[in-house]
């Protein structure tokens, strides 16, 4: 019985350069095992091989000639929720027409967005462009979101993109500027490496943060055919950092408590606090909101303007000192 484990896959090119000795079948289902790497060699000696299922992988591109050593190819399918359908797949076509392999109905295109769901034998060679602008099936930062770190401690960054083309690299800027490793700045940045002909990779440690760190931290994809990138904000406390303590205000608009509350930030509040929480205001209006400013420790005035007074027949005398007014 043919084994389909990835790690088995890679161990038998490994050793042998070929599948051939291991598999004496007619058909081979390879579908659902991360592998995104295809060449030719890998099939040397397959000559009987008809049918190769290598759907559920993480496949984006294939080279040209990839089935060359399969004759007996009847039916192949490569369905991936990677499969860029651009120039690197204009051959697919032609091979197709003058093969007597038949490529599967449901390999389907995943990228760009304009081809997105179509069966990729249905297409022309003009349609497989790379003309479009830049799309990569992944670009992730993390973290993702803003960033708040005391000074001295270690935050990494890891960056993950579509492997692009043989150009594509990675590398990093911090409020524009180009990063590169600083041991006295506590900036440490590791090479980019390549997974599985689909990803790159890069990770950047600040293993000793400074004040100056603060800021916008941008990982840029570069490639032949245009740049893209991910950024994060990070904000720099010192360790002797001041915040505005918790407190809990009772008025005539409501009760608002106030949270713990970092220096120079500026807390806001629902004007009615709801007995239940899982309430909502009718309609989806906006709730208006009271603003509370930390400064430099001590909470400032809270400003509850917007807020409707609590007891009824105030509210009305509020609203109809209002109307006068005008």
């Amino acid at each position: 019985m043919l084994r389909t484990a990835l790690d088995w896959v890679v161990s038998e090119v490994q050793r042998s350069r070929s599948l051939a000795v291991a598999i004496h079948h007619t058909w081979s289902d390879l579908s659902n095992n991360r592998i995104g790497c295809l060449t030719a060699d890998m099939f040397q000696g397959l000559t009987n091989l008809t049918k190769l299922n290598l759907s559920g992988n993480i496949i984006s591109t294939m080279d040209p000639g990839v089935f060359q050593e399969l004759p007996s190819l009847k039916l192949v399918n490569f369905n991936s929720d990677y499969l860029s359908c651009d120039c690197g797949l204009r051959w697919v076509p032609g091979f197709f027409r003058s093969s007597s392999a038949r490529l599967g109905v449901e390999t389907l295109c995943a990228y760009p967005r304009s081809l997105k769901g179509k069966p990729l034998r249905g297409l022309r060679e003009s349609q497989l462009s790379c003309d479009g602008p830049l799309e990569l099936h992944t670009l992730l930062l993390l973290p993702s979101q803003r960033q708040v770190v005391f000074k001295g401690d270690r935050l990494p960054f890891h960056c993950t993109a579509t492997l692009v083309d043989d150009v594509t690299t990675l590398h990093w800027r911090h409020n524009g500027q180009l990063v590169t490793s600083d041991p006295e700045m506590g900036v440490q940045l590791e090479n980019s490496v390549l997974h599985d002909c689909t990803f790159i990779t890069s990770e950047l440690i600040l293993f000793n943060v400074h004040v100056e760190a603060k800021g916008e931290w941008e990982c840029v994809v570069s490639t032949g055919r245009g740049n893209t990138s991910r950024s994060v904000e990070i904000l720099v406390l010192e360790n002797s950092a001041s915040f505005c303590p918790e407190d809990k205000v009772v008025n005539n608009r409501g009760e608002f408590r106030w949270p713990r509350t970092l220096a120079g930030i500026t807390s806001h509040q629902y004007c009615l606090q709801l007995r239940y929480p899982s309430m909502s205001m009718e309609g989806g209006i906006e709730q208006k909101k009271a603003s509370r400013q930390c400064d430099s420790g001590n909470w400032q005035e809270a400003d509850y303007s917007d807020c409707h007074y609590t007891n009824g027949i105030t509210r009305v005398l509020h609203t109809f000192i209002l109307v006068s007014s005008f």
